[in-house]
């Protein structure tokens, strides 16, 4: 059951294949059981993609729907076998986790990632780091890490 639900700012900082991106949206939160759960939107050129992320302690499903879609599994302990799909393009990857942490802080939580994505036919490896903060602070109000 979730619990504990609010309105909050979500801050990502991306660094996929070399290129540095960073951005900040409104988002919802909730906590299931041990489960943290967030929900934001995001904007794609004309799409729109929303994304849910379940964040346990030892992995992280996020998952997409609209522009791109796929269920990413997180997971050092596993790497999985996903679906990813771009405005049209289908692609299946294997997924493997480096790195996986999960930060709980005074006004937030810290998600921590470094994965690589490579397609089942060996063509393309993609590698990313992300980090995902989740303040727990209004949506209007941003903060500066």
């Amino acid at each position: 059951m979730l619990t504990d639900k609010k309105a909050v700012v979500i801050k990502i900082k991306s660094c996929v294949d070399d290129v540095e991106r960073e951005w900040e949206c409104a988002g919802e939160y909730a906590v299931d059981g041990e489960t943290h759960v967030a929900v934001y939107t995001d904007y794609i050129g004309n799409d729109i993609t929303r994304t849910g992320m379940q964040i346990g302690k030892d992995a992280m499903l996020l998952h997409r729907s609209g522009g791109i879609n796929a269920d990413m599994l997180f997971s050092p302990e596993n790497d999985t076998v996903l679906e990813y799909e771009a405005f049209g393009l289908k692609t299946t990857y294997v997924l493997h986790t480096a790195a996986y942490r999960v930060y709980e802080m005074d006004h937030g939580l810290w998600v921590h990632l470094e994965y690589s994505l490579n397609d089942t036919e060996g063509n393309t490896e993609t590698t990313g780091i992300q980090d995902f903060y989740i303040f727990y602070d209004k949506p209007q109000e941003k903060r500066n890490l």
